[in-house]
């Protein structure tokens, strides 16, 4: 049954066990038994993330704050360490006031960058102010990051939404990119990164009709398009989102979470005519 959830921060979210996107990708591209150790018994973890992937999350509080419900923050530094000297790491005095720093940010929900850094996603968030289309959408009386949860396939399963409108009909979902051209952008969108498999898990624990991105590059001179996910895409990716789904569920009901072919002795030449 489909269950909005207000005030769920990042952390939160993320420790609910209900199956995400992310987790559907992990399965479907790593196999069920990384699957299991990294999501079940949690005994794998995740790499931490990247700078860019830091900043991608600066962008979506900044936008965020646009709907005057932050729940994160961005907190810019000036490059000066204790006593405002120079911050410089190879001091042991630098690196533990450093480290202390960082963890008393991380615990707030906070979101360190430089002041260069900050000149750049302010540049990222005009873009889409100037965007007509993209600030129609934006404008619309909507929740940011908002938490659902529902079930499909019998599996419990859980999506954030950047920005769910019209009473979550439809989502809008921020992306950054460096690419300058909408081809450049749709190539990545579905064949690199498989954003169209999100919009249909979004869609269905929404039971939303409508997903769009707004792509945001992350370079100046900063420009924004908006992008509609097309039904056959969401179709096509529902079909693989609901397999997996149902991969899952007999793996959780079997207890059984070990690739195929294991505990057995595989001929490769009845593999590869099983391929096709």
């Amino acid at each position: 049954m489909k269950d909005i959830l207000t005030e769920i921060g990042s952390e939160e979210y993320f420790a609910m066990p209900e199956v995400s996107n992310s987790m559907l990708k992990d399965f479907r591209t790593k196999g069920a038994w990384t699957y299991y150790h990294t999501h079940v018994t949690k005994e794998v973890t995740s790499d931490p993330p990247s700078r860019a992937m830091a900043l991608g999350s600066a962008f979506h509080s900044l936008m965020e704050d646009l709907g005057n419900s932050p729940r994160r923050k961005v907190l810019v530094h000036s490059g000066k360490g204790p006593d405002g000297e120079e911050l410089n790491l190879r001091k042991k005095a630098h690196r533990e006031w450093n480290e202390e720093r960082a963890e008393n940010i991380k615990e707030a929900g906070m979101i360190l960058v430089s002041e260069d850094e900050k000149a750049q996603l302010d540049g990222m968030v005009q873009s889409v102010l100037d965007n007509p289309v993209a600030k129609k959408h934006i404008g619309i009386t909507g929740s940011h990051e908002v938490v659902c949860t529902n079930e499909t396939q019998g599996v419990p399963v859980k999506a954030m939404a950047d920005l769910s409108i019209r009473g979550g009909r439809v989502l809008v979902d921020f992306k950054t990119t460096r690419r300058h051209t909408m081809k450049d952008f749709a190539k990545d969108a579905f064949y690199r990164f498989g954003y169209h498999f999100q919009a249909a898990h979004y869609m269905d624990v929404f039971e939303a009709t409508q997903f769009i991105f707004i792509g945001v590059r992350n370079f100046a001179p900063y420009e924004s398009i908006v992008y509609e996910c097309p039904p056959e895409m969401i179709r096509d990716a529902r079909h693989v989102n609901h397999d997996t789904l149902s991969r899952i569920r007999w793996c959780l009901d079997t207890k059984d979470w070990h690739s195929d072919g294991w505990g057995e002795s595989c001929n490769l030449e009845e593999v590869l005519k099983s391929d096709g």
